[in-house]
């Protein structure tokens, strides 16, 4: 049984705002930040409910809750829940570091700012000799877990390369293509 194989992440809202969304799924207890503290969360395997993780919740002073205590719920496995990542190059306009790559991905896929990770350290250089990247979620994402593979296109209209493997660019930073 997969808790998250239905819910629906906001990626209008925080992390935080959506892990206390799969809280209240699966326990019906609302939590905000304002009231507690999130400890860091540990992947479980083998719960029949199919709760995977498990994360310490401490009532902050003066807060409707007090003391902590441990709640278990479901992070989305990225694999399952995002199954096919494809990025087209020509599409990315404006994406010069690893930085604006990952809000590319997370803007046009509807992911949680913040959760996931490359293994990519020049993404508009490096790109050209990647036919599919790993995806992984952080191990602190409050959300998700585990990874996926993304396959890295080029459309036909994008074909200007330089000698050293970057594309060129004309001097309004725009990429050159061939239409």
């Amino acid at each position: 049984m997969n808790q998250c194989e239905y819910f629906r992440f906001d990626p209008d809202k925080t992390a935080l705002e959506n892990f206390f969304a799969l809280i209240y799924r699966n326990n019906k207890v609302r939590l905000t930040g304002r009231d507690v503290d999130v400890g860091l969360p540990e992947l479980l395997e083998g719960d029949p409910d199919g709760d995977n993780t498990k994360v310490l919740i401490k009532g902050k002073p003066d807060g409707p809750f007090e003391g902590e205590w441990e709640m278990y719920y479901g992070r989305a496995n990225v694999g399952e829940h995002y199954p096919d990542f494809v990025l087209d190059v020509a599409k990315m306009e404006g994406v010069t570091d690893k930085a604006s790559l990952l809000d590319y991905i997370d803007k046009n896929f509807e992911m949680v700012d913040g959760e996931f990770d490359l293994d990519l350290e020049d993404p508009m250089g490096s790109l050209l000799g990647y036919t599919q990247l790993e995806f992984t979620a952080k191990d602190k994402s409050l959300v998700y877990y585990g990874k996926t593979t993304m396959a890295v296109i080029w459309s036909s209209a994008l074909r200007r390369i330089t000698d050293e493997g970057y594309l060129r660019m004309t001097d309004d930073g725009r990429y050159r293509v061939i239409d």
